[in-house]
């Protein structure tokens, strides 16, 4: 009789045991762009992002940005599913269209077997942009799809992005760079803002001289 009370007891304990334990949490995949801050004329390379916390065997992704401020030049795959150019892949060309809405169509990596799936984090592709006016443009990710090892689709955090188009210093985003502009800085002197050019944490006379340095009148 005793020791069926203690194999009860053991198994009520073991019970609740198992009932307190923490719950896994869910799996977590992402894929963003960030924001940049570009000057006219400038052509510059935006990545596309990926962190993945499961296998995965490939990716696609479209892309849409405003074709007033900005031209699509290329899409090119990035390192993560490759592992730096040493598994095979398949990358797919997307359409780029410059001249309607501004997207970018079908971007696609998938991972050739006997190649191995991949995870953690690092450059999906990398688009090269040339900034042609003034503005902001958003950047949207959009028609995204991670598969994992077994072709499975998984659920993704998208973060979209944006670029802005402006001349370094023109802080009240008037299109010049004048004493308007340092009187901002002066303002917030001494503060981390919008007038810390440099992004060095504070507003200093560093900002004043890249001010200077573009100086429009």
């Amino acid at each position: 009789m005793i020791k069926k009370l203690i194999l009860t007891l053991v198994l009520c304990v073991g019970m609740a045991l198992l009932l307190g334990l923490p719950v896994v949490a869910d799996s977590t995949t992402s894929m963003s762009v960030s924001n940049q801050t570009v000057s006219p004329n400038e052509t510059f390379d935006m990545d596309v992002y990926v962190v993945l916390d499961t296998d995965s065997r490939g990716a696609q992704f479209d892309l849409l940005f405003n074709c007033m401020l900005l031209t699509c030049n290329s899409v090119t795959e990035g390192d993560f599913y490759n592992l730096g150019g040493t598994q095979d892949t398949f990358w797919k060309e997307p359409i780029i269209d410059n001249q309607g809405n501004g997207q970018i169509i079908g971007a696609a990596c998938v991972v050739i077997s006997p190649s191995i799936p991949v995870s953690g984090s690092g450059v999906l592709a990398t688009i090269s942009f040339t900034a042609e006016a003034l503005g902001i443009s958003e950047l949207e990710l959009c028609n995204v799809v991670v598969g994992d090892a077994d072709g499975n689709s998984v659920e993704v955090i998208i973060t979209s992005g944006s670029i802005t188009v402006g001349l370094e210093g023109d802080l009240n985003g008037d299109g010049r760079v004048n004493i308007l502009d340092m009187i901002i800085v002066g303002i917030q002197w001494g503060q981390t803002s919008s007038a810390d050019l440099n992004n060095d944490g504070v507003v200093n006379i560093l900002d004043s001289i890249i001010i200077g340095a573009n100086w429009t009148g």
